[in-house]
């Protein structure tokens, strides 16, 4: 098949080239490949986003499926100057898609800026996750996800919002060393991720970064309409932007939803 998910016709060629690569791995455990975020929602930017996929199995991947994975993900990952080291991607079985499970959340993972697939702790974030899979995800192959992921209330999602400043913002904004290792652009996603919380607790929606922060601007104390403002025009990072000042953000943002 013939992936077209993007204008830009090497995302197309990457996402197939995973999707072929992944489907004669699998096999028969194999039950669905599923593209969500930038891509999706018409936000993608070929210098700064990245690409974002869920496989969807039969079974826990471990063992040598797992290291046949890893393998893969190495040897792709060469393939290609610019998404080399820009996919995310989550291998989650079919049983534990179906609704976030504290007791059923470590699944094989890949991060932005790694090629190195490994078992990883699915927080829950992935609840976000799966309501924007529900409302934005696109099919490359396999069931539908309105057949694979259980509803999300907003009342879910709200709270998870709260959940999520507890469990990683809070205690991002007190420390000393936030942004080290991170890159330039940490201190933006930060910034816009806060706008995105924040839209999602006042609305009960979800949407992409950049709007959610011109949403913003209408919304928060002008004090803050520079940051965003920085933020929105500058995402792989500004030299204008302070820690100091992304973390009173993110307290400040967390004092509007509580």
């Amino acid at each position: 098949m013939m992936v077209q998910v993007s204008q830009h016709d090497d995302v197309n060629a990457v996402l197939e080239r995973y999707l072929h690569h992944i489907k004669a791995i699998l096999a028969d455990k194999f039950v669905g490949m599923y593209v969500y975020g930038s891509l999706t929602t018409g936000y993608f930017d070929w210098d700064s986003s990245d690409i974002d996929f869920l496989v969807v199995t039969t079974i826990e991947i471990r063992g040598d499926l797992l290291k046949k994975l890893q393998q893969m993900h190495i040897e792709l990952s060469k393939q290609s100057d610019r998404w080399g080291l820009e996919i995310e991607a989550s291998y989650i079985p079919k049983k534990a898609l179906w609704k976030h499970d504290l007791n059923n959340r470590h699944h094989p993972h890949i991060d932005r800026g790694d090629n190195k697939l490994a078992v990883m702790q699915h927080d829950m974030d992935w609840v976000v996750q799966r309501y924007t899979l529900l409302e934005n995800g696109m099919v490359l192959d396999g069931e539908p996800l309105e057949k694979l992921i259980a509803p999300i209330s907003i009342e879910t999602l709200r709270a998870t919002m709260v959940e999520l400043m507890d469990f990683w913002w809070i205690p991002q904004s007190n420390n000393p060393d936030m942004f080290v290792g991170e890159g330039a652009g940490y201190s933006c996603y930060a910034i816009l991720s806060m706008c995105r919380m924040l839209y999602t607790y006042r609305t009960g929606k979800t949407t992409a970064k950049v709007p959610a922060g011109k949403w913003a601007i209408g919304v928060v104390d002008a004090q803050w309409h520079d940051l965003i403002q920085l933020a929105l025009y500058n995402l792989n990072g500004s030299p204008d932007i302070t820690q100091g000042n992304v973390q009173a953000f993110i307290r400040y943002v967390d004092s509007l939803m509580r």
